[in-house]
């Protein structure tokens, strides 16, 4: 959902103003919620501003420019190092999921290589096994009787 542009929520403030219209009425006219116009007026009152307020949520990167210098350094210096170790090598008090989200950013992915080659035990058919529903041509189902009987045992 985008923000209000300034000239829509200085044009809402104005027609509030003015006195002659309820909040009610500002909404249905600008095609806004009446939670809009309310969130406004409150907001002006508060902060002295009707501005948008979305760029300042959320928390500030605990690793910066100069964090991301150290990181790419810890890296090059032992690539198979844990977040953990990551983050005691460039000396910031942050979590493992930060320190990813730091590698995800400047573009670098961080996933162990394998210590041993693969197994050679794999997939060895392409093809999908068959339900078993089915009967081949030349098979006879369970149950039926076939055309050449079986000659009597003898003893």
């Amino acid at each position: 959902m985008k923000a209000l542009s300034e000239e829509m929520r200085e044009r809402i403030m104005r027609r509030w103003d003015s006195g002659r219209y309820t909040q009610e009425e500002v909404a249905k006219h600008y095609e806004v919620s009446l939670g809009m116009v309310r969130k406004l007026s409150a907001q002006r009152r508060k902060l002295g501003h009707i501005g948008a307020l979305w760029c300042n949520c959320g928390r500030p990167a605990k690793i910066g420019a100069a964090e991301e210098g150290k990181l790419r350094a810890a890296l090059k210096a032992r690539a198979d190092a844990t977040l953990a170790e990551l983050a005691a090598a460039i000396g910031v008090g942050c979590t493992a999921q930060a320190l990813f989200y730091a590698l995800r950013r400047m573009g670098m992915s961080y996933k162990k290589k394998r210590s041993s080659p693969a197994s050679a035990t794999g997939r060895k058919s392409f093809e999908p096994a068959s339900s078993g529903r089915g009967c081949k041509g030349d098979s006879i189902p369970r149950g039926s009787s076939s055309s050449t009987k079986r000659a009597p045992r003898r003893t």
